[in-house]
């Protein structure tokens, strides 16, 4: 603008280039676009550049200034847009602004190459960064009035800290590897691992006393894992959940009270379990008549052969718990056996005498 001003002033292209430091060819070539130039600038935007290397159509301009309202617009409502968002509405606004112009835009062409976004991105002063936290999935209007009606709720209820239940989920990396180690002075790295992405989602949840907890629910990928083949999802200490078939609910929520509920209630009617050795025992020889079998008709011994070994490693544990039943057992018996000669003994030693020994005892004082 500056060298329109000085030629609307009378001065020379040669005068003008020496002082701009401009060659006159180049002052002469704004001078035949000064129509182009005065539009574009006239267009202008709330955060362009400095200066103008070279004149765009006024359609460009315009939509370079609603594409920068739009991206402000789309951060106020915390969403964030990625290169092809944006090259994919720059298209469009242009598209709707070259119709609105009509014929004086009709040749007008605009490709939102990966070029014009850089330099749109430094002339309106944006830049790439990484969206953190969780910031933009909370309601804050909600989380501020949210305090004075629980509180409102519990006082029309008359709930107690016991009756109010609080929840929460959090990821499980459970094979997450620490991501840095501890090497000698004299080694210069170490190789590492390809990071495991195996992440399961807990449900965890407990009253206000804290003396209630509920039990947990587990989200896996998997409805069925291998690893629990065989296994009873009833018996676990978790409620296990497949991520591509579960939302938590309400009526969810619901279950996880009542089957903590049953499970204290059950817990308190049930039983002590016991091991004794004749259970033990009959257990054992039911075992050895099942492999007994397996033995026998197996045609492969080696096979066969190899289960018994396996069942005995198995029971090994329950073999040490029957010995040493078996040893107090004996102990026991034998301590009440002798204890019981020793109550007999002194039971015979103090029953009363006779009748024919007290007569004998009255006859002797007086001989």
């Amino acid at each position: 603008m500056e060298v329109l001003n000085r030629f609307e002033n009378g001065e020379r292209a040669v005068d003008i280039g020496v002082a701009l430091g401009l060659t006159p060819t180049t002052v002469r070539t704004i001078r035949t676009n000064t129509d182009k130039i005065k539009a574009s600038a006239g267009s202008g935007s709330f955060m362009s550049a400095t200066k103008t290397s070279r004149a765009r159509s006024s359609v460009i301009e315009k939509m370079e200034k609603m594409l920068a309202m739009w991206i402000e617009d789309q951060n106020q409502r915390n969403t964030p847009v990625s290169l092809m968002v944006i090259q994919h509405k720059a298209k469009s606004l242009f598209v709707d602004l070259k119709a609105a112009e009509g014929e004086g835009s009709k040749n007008e062409t605009f490709t939102a190459s990966r070029g014009w976004f850089q330099r749109f991105k430094q002339r309106y002063n944006f830049h790439n960064t990484k969206t953190a936290g969780e910031v933009a999935s909370s309601d804050t209007v909600a989380a501020e009035i949210f305090p004075s009606e629980f509180r409102n709720i519990i006082e029309e209820g008359s709930y107690s800290a016991k009756q109010v239940f609080n929840v929460d989920e959090t990821g499980l990396s459970w094979k997450r590897m620490p991501k840095r180690t501890y090497i000698s002075k004299e080694e210069k790295g170490a190789p590492g691992f390809k990071a495991a992405k195996d992440r399961s989602t807990l449900l965890l949840g407990s009253n206000g006393a804290g003396d209630f907890k509920l039990k947990p629910m587990l989200i896996a990928c998997a409805a069925n894992p291998r690893a629990l083949k065989g296994y009873s999802k009833d018996h676990l200490s978790v409620i296990s959940k497949a991520s591509h078939t579960v939302e938590v609910t309400n009526k969810d929520l619901q279950l996880l009270t009542e089957q903590s509920a049953a499970e204290d209630a059950g817990d308190e009617e049930e039983p002590q379990r016991t091991l004794t050795t004749k259970r033990m025992a009959e257990a054992f020889r039911k075992i050895q008549q099942g492999m007994q079998i397996f033995s026998d008709d197996d045609p492969n011994r080696e096979r066969s052969s190899k289960i018994v070994r396996n069942m005995e490693e198995t029971l090994r544990c329950y073999n040490e718990i029957y010995k040493e039943k078996k040893k107090r057992s004996t102990k026991q018996s034998t301590l009440d056996s002798f204890l019981c000669r020793c109550e007999a003994e002194a039971a015979s030693s103090q029953q009363p005498a006779s009748e024919e020994e007290r007569t004998v005892a009255e006859e002797e004082p007086q001989s």
